[in-house]
């Protein structure tokens, strides 16, 4: 843990499917917000009207009192999703990239990385912490979960 400076987060978990499922899992912004367990909201459509949660998509998040929002800044259908919180948050520079790549047929795996620094001094590693916590209280069953029964 980092008390100064940049804070990374890492995930990385392997799932029983094509890349195909898992993304429209992950880039359709109301389910991603259910697998943190939290609300997301689409307030802007992307860029690209047949992706509107592509590049340019805003989502609202409101997750444990906090309230702030994204913005889609890639979106790379099967592989990857980026995005930078834009708006109101507990953290700057916050860049979150999610990359997903077939280690054999049917299974797919999820690397999630979360960049950000601090807004204030010391807070840096208390964020962190909130966001590991709340990946880990069931972010990947809830993934297995949302999957096909074929995919899971």
């Amino acid at each position: 843990m980092r008390i100064f400076g940049r804070q990374h987060l890492h995930f990385d978990h392997s799932f029983k499917t094509a890349p195909e499922p898992l993304f429209d899992l992950l880039a359709d912004h109301e389910r991603f917000g259910e697998i943190w367990g939290s609300q997301l909201t689409r307030i802007r459509a992307g860029n690209d009207p047949g992706e509107i949660n592509g590049v340019g998509s805003i989502r609202r998040c409101e997750m444990g009192g906090l309230s702030y929002e994204e913005t889609i800044t890639g979106f790379d259908r099967p592989n990857e999703i980026a995005y930078t919180v834009s708006k109101g948050s507990a953290a700057k520079n916050h860049l979150g990239r999610i990359r997903l790549s077939e280690t054999q047929p049917g299974t797919t795996r999820l690397a999630y990385d979360i960049e950000f620094d601090a807004r204030l001094p010391l807070t840096g590693p208390l964020v962190a912490r909130f966001m590991r916590k709340a990946w880990q209280a069931g972010a990947v069953d809830r993934i297995r979960a949302a999957l096909p029964a074929q995919s899971a």
